[in-house]
């Protein structure tokens, strides 16, 4: 932050990043050069709460106030800040980081850990009543290529300690002035609790509680109001002490919205293949980011836009990144979006026919996360294996020959996902042209040596070449070959069938007879000779 004291001038510029961006991540307690960021609280990540660490009393009393300008990336936004005195006297301000002090809702129950000093405390002097106002006047807001931006921005002012006791403080804008919130933890007095008057016009007066002694003790804090006011030119924090021991504290802070947008990588259809997702608003880049390597997930992180509380439109969306391999064809994309931390309805999204982009409404305070997910569209092949019958048929054996290489498959074993027996399936196929052919033929059938061919697609993912037949192998010839036989023991003691033998008995009972008939013969020549 940069300060000159002999101009009055207090200069708080942020990093400069994409037009109409706080190109910083803006996380819990995150600071910008000039404003930062609380942790908790209702908008918590929307409100950046100006640093008034370079505040000058003396400058600020003065009539020409003292001067503020804030960058927010390309953005110009100026403004006078006069403090004012009041009807019954003033107490001086002074920059003091928050919490203000251990009662004071700002610092202790939200918006904790804001960087800087960004509330403007007063000072005791024993003044009570009416002690002027700080003002920021003259508002304005530049674009990058200079023109007047009327629109896409709130002010904030809050109390910064504690409203009770008798004290008012007032909200004044030349725009209506909303109530953004009234924060009463657990414990404290309401806020306003005496009293709260003019929702929606140009003023907002709280009063604070009087204190139930009885009840509450008098020294009990109360809850904190914020209010916005939308593209004002002036806005305004009146203080009214109600004790001359009173002190208030005041916050002023700027609204946007934040857009944010990640990717998750499910798989990978090639392993070279990169994304980029990128977050806009209108024809604006707000942020973008890319995978790279074996990422698989990234995030733009938060950036912050100007953007109308009656609706702008914020896109995010994603794209091959070059040097990758493939095209989102080859995934399949699933979206969803977040706002304020609560899932936003389908209704609420539109999505582009392509499925490569959504886009919703999206206004001041309104911290919208997108992420899409990509899973790869790998394809499938089914087949079965069946006798005649259509009977499933086991222990197939085959071959798989396309873009993902030669993949043997067995049935029930290696790279078969069916557990049906006869059944196969091959998954994680990339797309292209394939041919099969069994290698193994099942268990007593005919090998089928037929080469099939599909095509794997985006279009057809999941092929089916349904079922092929596999024919009964023929039984061997008969052996008639009597050495063969009688040398084969074991097919000796077979019986019946086409390929037995005559059994032993038989050739027993014809050697016996062949036998007997030689004798008789002899007997009959001895007879003759004699």
């Amino acid at each position: 932050m940069k300060f000159s004291k002999a101009s009055g001038i207090l200069l708080i510029a942020t990093v400069a990043g994409v037009a109409g961006v706080l190109t910083p991540a803006l996380g819990a307690a995150a600071a910008e050069e000039g404003c930062g960021y609380g942790a908790g609280g209702p908008h918590a990540d929307t409100i950046c709460w100006i640093d008034m660490s370079s505040y000058d009393e003396q400058a600020a009393t003065s009539p020409a106030g003292q001067q503020l300008s804030l960058d927010v990336g390309g953005y110009l936004v100026s403004a006078t800040i006069r403090h004012v005195e009041g009807a019954d006297g003033t107490k001086s301000l002074q920059a003091t980081p928050t919490p203000t002090y251990s009662g004071a809702v700002f610092g202790n129950d939200a918006y904790l850990n804001v960087p800087g000093a960004v509330a403007l405390y007063q000072l005791q002097n024993g003044v009570q009543g009416d002690t002027g106002s700080v003002e920021l006047s003259d508002i304005s807001v530049t674009a990058p290529s200079g023109a007047s931006v009327t629109s896409g921005f709130s002010f904030i002012m809050a109390d910064a300690e504690s409203t009770n006791n008798n004290e008012i403080i007032s909200f004044t804008s030349d725009s209506p002035v909303e109530i953004l919130s009234l924060i009463e933890p657990a414990g404290k007095l309401p806020a306003c609790g005496g009293g709260l008057t003019g929702a929606g016009s140009t003023t907002v007066v709280c009063t604070g509680d009087p204190d139930d002694i009885s009840e509450n003790g008098p020294s009990t804090p109360a809850g904190a109001i914020l209010t916005s006011a939308e593209s004002p030119t002036r806005v305004s924090i009146g203080l009214n002490n109600g004790t001359d021991s009173s002190r208030q504290g005041i916050a002023f802070g700027v609204m946007f919205a934040n857009a944010e947008v990640s990717k998750i990588v499910a798989s990978r259809y090639l392993p070279g293949d990169q994304f980029v997702v990128t977050a806009q608003a209108g024809a604006t880049v707000l942020a973008s980011a890319a995978t790279s390597g074996a990422d698989t997930d990234v995030s733009t992180g938060s950036a912050t836009l100007l953007a109308s509380t009656a609706g702008s439109t914020a896109t995010f969306s994603e794209a091959a990144a070059s040097g990758g391999s493939s095209d989102l064809s080859h995934y399949d994309a699933t979206w969803s979006c977040t706002r304020n931390g609560a899932t936003i309805p389908l209704g609420q999204l539109t999505v582009a026919a392509d499925g490569k982009a959504v886009s919703t409404a999206i206004t001041v305070g309104d911290s919208v996360v997108c992420a899409v997910t990509n899973t790869a569209r790998f394809g499938t092949l089914s087949w079965a294996k069946t006798d005649t019958v259509g009977g499933s048929l086991a222990g197939s054996g085959w071959s798989l020959d396309g873009p993902s290489g030669i993949i043997a498959v067995q049935d029930n074993g290696t790279a078969d996902a069916d557990p049906a027996v006869g059944s196969l399936r091959v998954g994680g196929l990339l797309w292209g042209d394939y041919a099969l052919v069994e290698t193994v033929a099942p268990s007593g059938y005919v090998l089928d040596s037929a080469v099939r061919t599909v095509t794997i697609s985006g279009a057809g993912l999941n092929a089916d070449l349904g079922a092929f037949v596999n024919v009964v192998s023929p039984r061997p010839p008969v052996t008639s070959a009597p050495s063969e036989s009688l040398a084969t023991p074991g097919r000796l003691a077979a019986t019946g069938g086409s390929d037995s033998i005559f059994p032993l008995a038989v050739l027993g009972g014809l050697a016996a007879f062949v036998g007997s008939a030689l004798v008789a013969r002899r007997r009959t020549r001895t007879a003759r000779v004699g």
